[in-house]
């Protein structure tokens, strides 16, 4: 990719506008190519749904994505195993590593976690909402990892559900503004533990309570605008 980089970077005066989905890397990007970029971050449509508030263990946690072995995923694995039986997840896995996928399903049975097939996109945010909890937490294994900010996030926001997350530096600032959940000291299976560990009934309602702000802010109506202004 390096060469695909060095070419394009030479077309970016000519454009109109540049952006990048998290402001980390917008100034990465502007100090590589001098060139002004501007964050549109990465927001899902906004979804009219009420928040679903569970009174029985044990706390139903949910994590979609990628699985990819940089992203180191057994670490959330492994935080929930730590847990106990109050603690259950269902991950729903996508990619084509399948001997990573293979370590993970083996791990899973453990640590009171399923995989599960992928289910479309468009379920996911409704699938969701019946969860206590979704867990993310992205192993900044490159630049891209180190300053993420994926579109599960908005995703977990939009289903009503509070977010046990690792540091990652936009992903923590959203989540302490918003107060939509709770945020790792490190990467590592027993600081994510340490974070589940503190959850209850209360807090988990409180926090998704204040999910409905955020959803009503952090959405795509909202965002698209940026984009709309620049063309």
């Amino acid at each position: 990719f390096k060469p695909l980089k060095k070419w394009s970077i030479k077309y970016l005066k000519n454009t109109k506008a540049r952006f990048s989905v998290e402001k980390n890397l917008c100034q990465l990007w502007e100090k590589k190519t001098g060139i002004n970029f501007l964050p549109l971050r990465n927001f899902s449509c906004y979804t009219n749904i009420d928040p679903t508030f569970n009174k029985q263990y044990p706390f139903q946690i949910i994590h979609h994505g990628l699985a990819e072995p940089t992203r180191k995923i057994e670490n959330m694995i492994y935080a929930i195993g730590m847990c106990g039986e109050k603690y259950s997840a269902d991950f729903f896995l996508t990619g084509g590593n399948n001997s990573y996928l293979k370590k993970l399903h083996k791990i899973s049975k453990n640590n009171n976690v399923k995989i599960i097939k992928p289910i479309e996109e468009k379920n996911l945010i409704s699938r969701g909402n019946l969860y206590d909890v979704g867990i993310l937490s992205i192993y900044p294994s490159n630049i891209n990892y180190k300053y993420c900010l994926p579109n599960k996030l908005f995703q977990y926001i939009q289903s009503r559900i509070p977010i046990i997350s690792g540091p990652t530096p936009s992903i923590s600032e959203i989540i302490k503004k918003y107060k939509i959940g709770l945020v790792a000291e490190n990467f590592e299976p027993y600081s994510i533990r340490n974070e589940l560990l503190k959850l209850d009934f209360g807090s988990i309602n409180e926090m998704k309570k204040n999910c409905i702000m955020a959803a009503q802010e952090l959405c795509w109506e909202k965002e698209k605008i940026i984009l709309i202004n620049h063309l």
